[in-house]
């Protein structure tokens, strides 16, 4: 079949030649071009480069959907011609990234998988932003579970797992008055260093976690 717009209606065969009326006409469209895959983010200070593989039939253009995680993007898509391209001047969060295929001027492939990355305030690295809060993780190396401690926090807090090319591991919640812990585990993750990411209305800490 090839890429267009199609008409479909269906009618129904009842007994022998018998057939019901045909139903209402459904209309759908078929991609022109390929949908991108791979989409990967590599994190550079207040920056992130966005990389893709293009499919087969790819046009050179393609439109870029990016916002931070758990909001409603206020951004428009970008036109995009360069593969990989860069994100610049970002704010810290949590962030998500999707990009598709620019078939011509009013068509479009499917949307890509969501690529995901954090960006950490630069001035501040790992240290908490704020001195009338703390934050206690322990054991820390660990190999199994690692408990997270707040003191001076109220409300909803998320918690990412960041890997050290800003892509989120996982994710996890909790809710504080004044002080709150959480036990999560990581005996799934591979070895190594992690940035854990504390942060909601009245936190935003960045830690870092060794699992060995």
């Amino acid at each position: 079949i090839a890429d267009n717009t199609y008409n479909v209606t269906v009618s129904g065969m009842c007994f022998g030649f018998l057939q019901s009326d045909w139903s209402d006409t459904i209309q759908f469209t078929l991609s022109v071009c390929d949908s991108v895959s791979n989409v990967t983010a590599t994190v550079n200070g207040t920056s992130a480069t966005i990389a893709w593989t293009g499919g087969d039939n790819s046009t050179g253009v393609w439109q870029l959907l990016y916002g931070k995680i758990g909001e409603e993007t206020a951004n428009d898509p970008i036109i995009i011609t360069a593969n990989p391209y860069t994100l610049e001047n970002l704010s810290s969060g949590n962030y998500e990234v999707y990009v598709r295929t620019v078939c011509d001027s009013d068509q479009f492939s499917g949307w890509s998988v969501a690529a995901t990355f954090t960006i950490t305030d630069q001035e501040q690295g790992i240290a908490d932003l704020n001195s009338n809060l703390h934050i206690d993780i322990y054991p820390n190396p660990t190999n199994n579970f690692t408990t997270i401690t707040l003191g001076g926090v109220n409300g909803n807090v998320s918690i990412a797992i960041v890997d050290m090319n800003g892509r989120v591991i996982r994710t996890d919640y909790m809710v504080c008055s004044c002080d709150c812990t959480k036990t999560l585990a990581v005996r799934n993750l591979a070895k190594g260093a992690y940035f854990l990411h504390v942060y909601g209305d009245s936190v935003n800490m960045v830690k870092k976690l060794i699992v060995k």
